[in-house]
Protein backbone atom coordinates (compact mmCIF):
# COMPACT_ATOMS: atom_id res chain seq x y z
CA UNK A 1 0.00 0.00 0.00
CA UNK A 2 0.99 3.55 -1.08
CA UNK A 3 1.61 5.88 2.11
CA UNK A 4 1.31 9.69 1.84
CA UNK A 5 2.03 11.80 4.82
CA UNK A 6 1.34 15.85 4.29
CA UNK A 7 3.21 17.60 6.63
CA UNK A 8 0.40 20.91 6.78
CA UNK A 9 -0.39 23.87 8.59
CA UNK A 10 -0.88 27.42 7.03
CA UNK A 11 0.19 29.10 10.53
CA UNK A 12 3.65 30.04 9.84
CA UNK A 13 6.33 28.64 12.49
CA UNK A 14 4.05 26.04 13.29
CA UNK A 15 6.82 23.41 13.31
CA UNK A 16 6.41 21.80 9.94
CA UNK A 17 10.11 21.87 9.08
CA UNK A 18 10.90 20.54 12.32
CA UNK A 19 8.47 18.10 11.75
CA UNK A 20 9.65 16.84 8.68
CA UNK A 21 13.32 16.61 9.51
CA UNK A 22 12.07 14.47 13.02
CA UNK A 23 10.06 12.17 10.60
CA UNK A 24 13.00 11.96 8.44
CA UNK A 25 15.42 11.02 10.65
CA UNK A 26 13.32 8.12 12.02
CA UNK A 27 12.85 6.31 9.00
CA UNK A 28 16.08 6.81 8.30
CA UNK A 29 17.37 5.40 11.50
CA UNK A 30 15.21 2.63 10.64
CA UNK A 31 16.15 2.19 7.42
CA UNK A 32 12.41 2.43 5.83
CA UNK A 33 12.38 3.52 2.27
CA UNK A 34 11.40 6.89 1.70
CA UNK A 35 11.09 10.21 -0.35
CA UNK A 36 10.96 13.87 1.04
CA UNK A 37 9.34 16.34 -1.12
CA UNK A 38 8.79 20.11 0.37
CA UNK A 39 6.12 22.01 -1.55
CA UNK A 40 7.14 25.70 -2.60
CA UNK A 41 6.07 28.48 -4.42
CA UNK A 42 8.87 28.64 -6.58
CA UNK A 43 12.30 25.94 -7.71
CA UNK A 44 14.78 25.31 -5.07
CA UNK A 45 18.07 23.48 -4.93
CA UNK A 46 17.36 20.10 -2.70
CA UNK A 47 19.00 20.09 0.69
CA UNK A 48 19.47 18.21 2.82
CA UNK A 49 17.53 15.19 1.43
CA UNK A 50 14.43 16.73 0.54
CA UNK A 51 13.62 17.37 -2.77
CA UNK A 52 11.95 21.02 -3.52
CA UNK A 53 8.35 20.29 -5.44
CA UNK A 54 6.66 23.85 -7.08
CA UNK A 55 3.21 24.46 -6.74
CA UNK A 56 3.88 24.70 -10.92
CA UNK A 57 5.16 21.07 -11.19
CA UNK A 58 2.80 19.65 -8.75
CA UNK A 59 -0.01 20.79 -11.08
CA UNK A 60 2.22 19.54 -14.43
CA UNK A 61 3.13 16.46 -13.17
CA UNK A 62 1.06 15.52 -9.35
CA UNK A 63 2.55 13.56 -7.10
CA UNK A 64 1.76 10.32 -8.91
CA UNK A 65 5.66 10.18 -9.92
CA UNK A 66 6.54 9.98 -6.60
CA UNK A 67 4.48 7.55 -5.41
CA UNK A 68 4.99 5.10 -7.86
CA UNK A 69 8.43 5.12 -7.22
CA UNK A 70 8.30 4.45 -3.47
CA UNK A 71 5.82 3.49 -0.96
CA UNK A 72 6.09 6.21 1.48
CA UNK A 73 6.10 10.11 0.91
CA UNK A 74 6.53 12.74 3.39
CA UNK A 75 5.44 15.92 1.45
CA UNK A 76 5.81 19.13 3.52
CA UNK A 77 3.63 21.68 2.59
CA UNK A 78 4.87 25.16 3.29
CA UNK A 79 2.90 27.72 4.86
CA UNK A 80 -0.38 29.21 2.37
CA UNK A 81 -0.09 26.21 -0.43
CA UNK A 82 -2.12 23.86 1.83
CA UNK A 83 -4.89 24.62 -0.68
CA UNK A 84 -3.21 23.93 -3.94
CA UNK A 85 -2.64 20.45 -2.24
CA UNK A 86 -6.19 19.81 -1.72
CA UNK A 87 -7.32 20.77 -5.56
CA UNK A 88 -4.12 18.75 -6.73
CA UNK A 89 -5.27 15.61 -5.00
CA UNK A 90 -9.39 16.69 -5.93
CA UNK A 91 -8.14 16.83 -9.28
CA UNK A 92 -6.42 13.51 -9.76
CA UNK A 93 -9.26 11.56 -8.26
CA UNK A 94 -5.85 10.53 -5.92
CA UNK A 95 -8.80 11.05 -2.76
CA UNK A 96 -10.96 8.36 -5.00
CA UNK A 97 -8.37 5.88 -4.24
CA UNK A 98 -8.61 5.91 -0.88
CA UNK A 99 -11.50 3.89 -1.42
CA UNK A 100 -9.63 1.12 -3.10
CA UNK A 101 -7.32 0.64 -0.93
CA UNK A 102 -4.56 2.02 -2.75
CA UNK A 103 -3.32 4.75 -0.68
CA UNK A 104 -3.07 6.33 2.76
CA UNK A 105 -2.90 9.85 3.72
CA UNK A 106 -2.08 10.91 7.07
CA UNK A 107 -2.24 14.62 7.77
CA UNK A 108 0.80 15.44 10.23
CA UNK A 109 -0.61 18.53 11.66
CA UNK A 110 2.16 20.48 13.71
CA UNK A 111 0.66 22.84 16.09
CA UNK A 112 2.21 25.45 18.72
CA UNK A 113 1.14 27.15 21.67
CA UNK A 114 -0.27 29.84 19.37
CA UNK A 115 -4.02 29.21 19.06
CA UNK A 116 -3.89 30.30 15.52
CA UNK A 117 -2.18 27.44 14.31
CA UNK A 118 -5.35 25.50 15.06
CA UNK A 119 -6.99 27.35 12.76
CA UNK A 120 -4.78 24.54 10.16
CA UNK A 121 -6.62 21.52 12.04
CA UNK A 122 -9.60 22.72 11.41
CA UNK A 123 -9.36 23.63 7.86
CA UNK A 124 -7.63 20.24 7.16
CA UNK A 125 -10.70 18.51 8.70
CA UNK A 126 -12.86 20.88 6.32
CA UNK A 127 -10.97 19.67 3.61
CA UNK A 128 -10.40 15.82 4.05
CA UNK A 129 -13.05 15.04 6.63
CA UNK A 130 -12.58 11.24 7.18
CA UNK A 131 -10.79 10.50 3.93
CA UNK A 132 -7.96 10.44 5.91
CA UNK A 133 -5.93 9.68 9.08
CA UNK A 134 -5.39 12.82 11.58
CA UNK A 135 -1.71 13.08 14.02
CA UNK A 136 -1.92 16.53 15.59
CA UNK A 137 1.82 17.51 16.61
CA UNK A 138 2.17 19.52 19.85
CA UNK A 139 5.30 21.22 19.08
CA UNK A 140 7.46 22.55 21.64
CA UNK A 141 7.85 26.04 21.75
CA UNK A 142 8.74 26.73 25.10
CA UNK A 143 7.74 26.87 28.62
CA UNK A 144 4.01 28.23 27.90
CA UNK A 145 3.23 25.20 26.24
CA UNK A 146 3.11 23.46 29.08
CA UNK A 147 0.05 25.66 30.13
CA UNK A 148 -1.43 26.20 26.10
CA UNK A 149 -2.21 22.37 26.78
CA UNK A 150 -5.38 22.79 28.49
CA UNK A 151 -6.18 25.55 25.54
CA UNK A 152 -5.90 23.00 23.12
CA UNK A 153 -8.10 20.51 25.19
CA UNK A 154 -11.08 22.79 25.16
CA UNK A 155 -10.37 24.28 21.50
CA UNK A 156 -13.01 23.57 18.63
CA UNK A 157 -9.85 22.07 16.83
CA UNK A 158 -8.89 18.98 20.06
CA UNK A 159 -12.75 18.63 19.43
CA UNK A 160 -13.02 18.10 15.37
CA UNK A 161 -9.54 15.71 16.06
CA UNK A 162 -11.82 13.72 18.77
CA UNK A 163 -14.84 13.25 16.18
CA UNK A 164 -12.29 12.25 13.24
CA UNK A 165 -10.54 9.97 15.59
CA UNK A 166 -7.34 11.95 15.27
CA UNK A 167 -4.24 11.43 17.39
CA UNK A 168 -2.58 13.51 19.33
CA UNK A 169 1.68 13.41 19.47
CA UNK A 170 3.51 15.91 21.83
CA UNK A 171 7.40 16.45 20.81
CA UNK A 172 9.58 16.96 24.24
CA UNK A 173 11.24 19.74 24.09
CA UNK A 174 14.94 19.40 23.71
CA UNK A 175 17.30 19.46 27.06
CA UNK A 176 18.31 22.90 28.10
CA UNK A 177 22.22 21.93 27.52
CA UNK A 178 21.05 20.61 23.99
CA UNK A 179 19.37 24.15 23.67
CA UNK A 180 22.42 26.08 24.54
CA UNK A 181 23.99 24.09 22.04
CA UNK A 182 22.18 24.39 19.39
CA UNK A 183 21.85 28.12 19.91
CA UNK A 184 25.82 28.63 20.40
CA UNK A 185 26.58 27.21 17.01
CA UNK A 186 23.23 29.77 15.94
CA UNK A 187 21.20 27.07 14.56
CA UNK A 188 17.32 26.76 15.32
CA UNK A 189 16.39 23.14 15.68
CA UNK A 190 14.70 22.48 12.60
CA UNK A 191 18.43 23.20 10.64
CA UNK A 192 20.13 21.11 13.77
CA UNK A 193 18.16 18.13 12.90
CA UNK A 194 19.53 18.02 9.55
CA UNK A 195 22.81 17.34 10.91
CA UNK A 196 24.12 14.45 12.81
Amino acid sequence: MKRLILIQNDFTGSGKTTLMRVLQRYLDRHQVPHLALCLTEAEGDDEDGIQRLSVDALYQNGLEPYLQAVDLVLLEVESGLAEAVSEHLEHFSILASLERDALEILMALPVTSDEESFDGVLSAARTYGDQVQYAVFHMATGSEYDEAETVWENSRAARMMDLLDGVDVTLPAPSAELETEIHTIDLDLSDALAHE
